[in-house]
Order: C-alpha cells, then sequence, then structure tokens
C-alpha cells in the first residue's frame, strides 16, 4: 500500500477549518475514496512545530510507518512557526533551518520517501504583529525568506519537490481576506480546499512515479 506522511505544524494540522479537518485530512479521505489510487495517509503536524523537531523525530516515524510499497511520499509544510518573530528572533534561524531541511531530506532517502515541500500560503501581518500569548511577530517578508530558503533547498540538492503555495495563491486569490481566518495568519476552510487542490495532485504524480521504482530493503533487513 501506498504511504503518504505529512508533517508541519498548524495549518497542516488542519486548525481553522471546521469538521473538514484542514488540507491534510481533506486530502486523506479523497485517497481513501480513490479506490485506483489509496494510499494510507497518517498525520504528525503539531501546532508551532519546526522543522528540527520534525527532523529530530522523522527517522522513527518513517521506520515505523514505511510499509512495503516503493511508493512513499512525505509532505512537509513548514516555514511559518520558525520564522516567527520572539523577542526579536527567529524562532528556528535560517541558517538552522536550511539545516533541518537537509536532516529531513537525508532521512526521507535512507527510508525511501521523497519529500514534497509545501509553501506557505500568505497572510495578513497587519494582524499578526504581537499575535498570541507568545506575542510573536509573522511579517510577509520572514515568510518569503524561509519559502526560498525551501525552494533554493530542492533546486540546489535536487531532493524532493517545492510546492510554491504563495504563488498559486496570489493568482487565485487576489485578495487573501477570502482564503485567510480572522486572525490574520491561518487559512479559513476556502484556503484548506484550496491547499488540498494544490497539493493533491503532486501527491498522486510522485506515488506513480515511485511505483514503478524497486523497493528499498528494511533498514530491519539489511542490519
Amino acid at each position: 500500500m501506498a504511504r503518504v506522511i505529512i508533517e508541519g505544524s498548524s495549518t497542516a494540522n488542519g486548525l481553522w477549518d471546521g469538521e473538514a479537518g484542514g488540507w491534510a485530512s481533506r486530502l486523506k479521505t479523497a485517497f481513501m475514496a480513490d479506490r485506483h489510487n489509496f494510499a494510507s495517509v497518517i498525520n504528525f503536524s503539531i501546532p508551532l512545530r519546526t522543522a528540527d523537531e520534525v527532523a529530530r523525530d522523522l527517522p522513527t516515524n518513517l521506520q515505523n510507518y514505511q510499509g512495503n510499497s516503493p511508493a512513499r511520499v512525505g509532505l512537509f509544510m513548514l516555514g511559518m512557526s520558525e520564522s516567527r518573530m520572539l523577542d526579536g528572533e527567529y524562532a528556528l534561524p535560517p541558517l538552522e533551518y536550511r539545516k533541518a531541511l537537509g536532516q529531513i531530506s537525508v532521512a526521507c532517502s535512507q527510508f525511501g520517501f521523497t519529500p514534497v515541500f509545501v509553501g506557505m500560503p500568505p497572510i495578513d501581518e497587519s494582524l499578526t504583529r504581537d499575535f498570541g500569548r507568545e506575542r510573536a511577530t509573522y511579517t510577509q517578508a520572514s515568510r518569503e525568506t524561509y519559502d526560498r530558503i525551501a525552494a533554493d533547498f530542492v533546486s540546489d540538492t535536487g531532493d524532493g519537490v517545492y510546492v510554491d503555495v504563495a504563488s498559486h495563491f496570489a493568482e487565485r486569490f487576489p485578495d487573501t481576506r477570502d482564503i485567510l481566518d480572522s486572525d490574520g495568519l491561518h487559512v479559513n476552510h476556502i484556503g484548506h480546499a484550496a491547499l488540498c487542490d494544490l497539493v493533491l495532485p503532486v501527491a498522486r504524480r510522485e506515488l506513480s512515479r515511485l511505483k514503478s521504482i524497486p523497493p528499498l530493503p528494511s533498514i530491519e533487513a539489511a542490519v
């Protein structure tokens, strides 16, 4: 059975999408309903989770979930929690973020998963300063910086796929109020549906490509 794992923070976790459960949950429902392209999907996302935390736990999660099919994809929606400013400092500085992406890529390679790095939607920074109990600051410039780090990582290394969410949303939703929740940071149900529409074909394409690749030997068998 094909495998899809999802890692990220609050948007990947599905907050602010009501009963639909977020873009990741919508994606899982789509795979379960398609008997010709069925895949098992598990979401490890946790609000405020950062890339270094994902990288730390990823080898265990991938090993436990790798299965026997060669069709394995990891969807990583990262950068928003990392790019928030706390007391004037990034929650995860850019160089550490790039390092974490490399660790994620290495783990994916070890366990036969293709990494897909999903970019971040735009925000309304007039509402995202002094944000929440942390009194964090989120800005478009920081979001763009961290998006660019992920895009450059894929371009420089050839590891995985990058999905440019911001450019797609800018074309489809010129007024960001259409896709943002009232807090200005998280997408609403329209945004979650649009994210699923964008990411699902990429995941299906990668799984289809991988089905023709001979499976890797399991780590346990190689020991």
